[in-house]
């Protein structure tokens, strides 16, 4: 792309001109999804995100810049300033998931329900919380972070694990069909709070 061309395009969006926006877009866009995919190594659909809101941005900052040539270094710097933000916001989340699922097992045995009637049950009832823990504590971790997880709603739940409804709905089914299977191994049904 000439230099000219690229300041003429530039000015146009500048004034209002959605097709030199498209141009713009059409022009930058894929190689600054190459860059933040290559360079800072990237997940495809991160970069792609990432590329698409630099360009969004510029696009509305569009008067601030100074150089119209520099419009594809600007747009990296952007980029490159997306991507140290998510990686900021993606450390903090991931803090607080390890946070909050490594707490988890400590409180685990508050998902028993008690239900017990007078003394001569708090044995079984013991018991069963201590089977609960050693039940979790040997399921596969994905399956034990979910069950863990799931003290929220099942949106928030699967947004902590980094997972999609449906597929946070699946796991948590199949990790309480391999609690209820092992529990079933040693107390009859109505202990079972799964």
């Amino acid at each position: 792309m000439i230099k000219e061309d690229l300041a003429t395009m530039v000015n146009r969006a500048r004034s209002g001109d959605q097709r030199a926006f498209d141009e713009l877009y059409i022009a930058v866009q894929p190689e600054i999804m190459n860059y933040v995919l290559k360079r800072l190594r990237a997940e495809p659909y991160i970069a792609e995100d990432i590329a698409h809101e630099a360009m969004k941005t510029a696009f509305r900052k569009l008067d601030k810049l100074r150089t119209p040539q520099a419009f594809p270094y600007w747009v990296h710097r952007i980029a490159i300033n997306m991507y140290k933000n998510y990686m900021r916001t993606q450390k903090r989340l991931k803090y607080a998931i390890t946070v909050s699922l490594s707490d988890g097992l400590e409180n685990i045995a508050e998902l028993v329900p008690d239900t017990r009637q007078g003394s001569d049950n708090t044995a079984t009832y013991n018991e069963l919380r201590a089977h609960v823990v050693r039940a979790l504590e040997g399921m596969p971790s994905i399956y034990r972070k979910t069950i863990i997880a799931d003290g929220h709603t099942h949106a928030e739940s699967a947004a902590l694990l980094n997972l999609k409804l449906d597929a946070f709905k699946t796991r948590l089914h199949r990790a309480r069909a391999m609690l209820s299977t092992e529990l079933r191994r040693h107390y009859p049904e109505e202990y079972i709070p799964v």
